[in-house]
This record gives structure tokens, C-alpha cells and sequence, in this order.
């Protein structure tokens, strides 16, 4: 590229050759190599990316390249065979689905006897299994009620075992006396709770003897005939004198 440099007109007055006009000699100089320093690296990038073309297309005509993409041809073919294969199988099921679905469309009446037949089974189950679990229940109470009647037979014995014996000592010692006192009420007291609460975890069956005691024991300066247990207002019970009806809870 033939560089091409101008002189700067020369300002009157100034000599020719002076050092300003050099200057703007030079610097003219220096811009045009630079407009040819990139003009020639724009080409040389050409040059390069043509040379890449070039070895590219030399070495796709090399017998190994042209093999590896003639494999790669005939893979795509053999993928192209499963692919259609897969698209064949996908096609005859949705048709097989399609077919079904038309028929139970068509057969709704069926259907639905299915499914109560089903829900009548399930139902079934469950009954069975509710029965079951009630049995279970109720054998549990059967057991807890002779377990509750039990306790109140081994109260009411050791009860009328041990009050007379309490009562004779507590004639001896007023101390003991208070003392047995407060064990008595408190025996009431714990008898009554069981008794109330026996009557409302479970109702007692029919006809079922109550337990009692019969005995003559001395109590208070009367003689006591009959004791009755848990007939009582409360489920207290009832103790009926030979001298005057008395009760007492």
C-alpha cells in the first residue's frame, strides 16, 4: 500500500525546513503507519481464519475422517430403525388403551356393579373387623367387672374383719380411739368412691347378688344384726340394730 504523505502548507513567515514544519511532517508520517498497521492486521487476521478453512478441508479429506463419519451415518441409521420401532410399539398400545376406554364407556352398567361389589367387600372387612374389636371390648369389661367385684368382696371382708377388733382397742385408749375413727371414715369414704366409681365405669348385671355380711359384733352400745353392703344411699351401707332400726353410711 503506497503511503502517501502531504506536506502542510507552510505558514507565511515561517522558513522552509523550520522545526515546527518537521514536526507536522512527522506526525503526518506517524498516522499514516498507523492507518497501515492495522490495515495490515486486519488481513493478517483474514489470512488465518482462511488458513483454518483450508486445514479443515484437508483434513476432512482424509480417509480416516471420512470412516468416522461414516460410522456416525450408519449409528444414526440404526437409531433411526429403534426410534420407529419404539414409535410403532407407543402407536398399537394407545389404540389398545383407546379400545378399552370405548368399551367401558359403552359398558358403564358394568362398572358400576364392579365397584359396589368391590365397596361391598371392603365393607364387609370392616364390619368384621369392627365385630371383633368389640368382642375384644367387651370381654376386657367382663373382666374388669370381676376384677372390680373382687376388690369390693375382699373391702367388705377385711372391713368386718377388722372393725370390731379397731372398736374394742378404741375403748381402751381414747387416742386410739380418734385414730380408729379417722381410719373408719376414711375407709368409707374410699369404699364410696369405689362404689361410684365402679357404677360409672360399668353398669353391674341383673340380678346379681350383692355381697353382704351377717354377724353380731358390740358397736356403739348396740347390737348389730344385719349388715348390709352397698345398699345405702351413696353406695353406703346399712346396719340394722336389734335394739332400734338404725342406718349408718
Amino acid at each position: 500500500m503506497p503511503l502517501l504523505v502531504t506536506h502542510p502548507a507552510v505558514k507565511a513567515g515561517e522558513p522552509a525546513g523550520s522545526p515546527r514544519q518537521m514536526m507536522q511532517v512527522l506526525v503526518v508520517h506517524a498516522e499514516a503507519l498507523k492507518r497501515q498497521l492495522e490495515t495490515q492486521q486486519a488481513e493478517r487476521d483474514n489470512l488465518r481464519f482462511q488458513l483454518r478453512l483450508l486445514q479443515r478441508d484437508k483434513s476432512e479429506r482424509q480417509p480416516s475422517w471420512l470412516e468416522q463419519q461414516v460410522a456416525y451415518l450408519e449409528a444414526e441409521n440404526r437409531n433411526s430403525a429403534a426410534v420407529q420401532d419404539e414409535s410403532d410399539r407407543l402407536a398399537r398400545r394407545l389404540k389398545a388403551v383407546e379400545a378399552a376406554l370405548a368399551e367401558l364407556d359403552a359398558q358403564p352398567s358394568k362398572v358400576k356393579a364392579a365397584a359396589e361389589e368391590a365397596q361391598v367387600l371392603e365393607d364387609e372387612d370392616d364390619i368384621n373387623l369392627a365385630r371383633w374389636e368389640c368382642r375384644n371390648v367387651e370381654r376386657r369389661l367382663e373382666q374388669a367387672r370381676s376384677y372390680n367385684r373382687a376388690l369390693m368382696e375382699d373391702l367388705c371382708r377385711k372391713r368386718n374383719r377388722d372393725e370390731p377388733l379397731e372398736e374394742a382397742s378404741a375403748e381402751e385408749d381414747p387416742e386410739m380411739a380418734d385414730v380408729v375413727s379417722q381410719n373408719t371414715q376414711t375407709l368409707r369414704r374410699l369404699r364410696e368412691e369405689v362404689a361410684t366409681a365402679s357404677r360409672a365405669s360399668a353398669p353391674q348385671p341383673p340380678a346379681e347378688p350383692r355381697p353382704n355380711a351377717r354377724g353380731r359384733a358390740t358397736r356403739g352400745g348396740a347390737s348389730v344384726d344385719v349388715l348390709t353392703i352397698g345398699v345405702g344411699p351413696g353406695g353406703g351401707d346399712v346396719e340394722w340394730h336389734k335394739d332400734a332400726s338404725t342406718s349408718r353410711q
